[in-house]
């Protein structure tokens, strides 16, 4: 979804949040295959986890900080972590 998202941003002129948004998408897309590669979930959650923060405080940054649309979004980060980890291995 991130990947269409990103043609959305950039069809309507918000060059960099497309760029933000293609960028995570393609590299979140990755985690699958990592995973599968791996069997490191450990690794493959910090990098989901990483990736998810760098780019919605990206978003927040260039949409105007903490005014933002996209600041809630932070709260969501450690919930999907959780996802993929468990606790102990999310809060290290």
């Amino acid at each position: 979804m991130a990947i269409v998202y990103s043609g959305l941003f950039l069809l309507l002129g918000h060059h960099w949040g497309g760029l933000i948004l293609g960028t995570c998408g393609l590299t979140i897309a990755q985690v699958p295959w990592i995973v599968g590669k791996s069997g490191n979930l450990s690794l493959t959650g910090h990098l989901y986890g990483g990736v998810l923060m760098l780019g919605i405080t990206s978003l927040c940054v260039i949409d105007g900080g903490r005014e933002s649309i996209m600041f809630a979004w932070l709260a969501a980060v450690p919930v999907s972590v959780l996802l993929l980890m468990q606790l102990r291995d999310a809060i290290w």
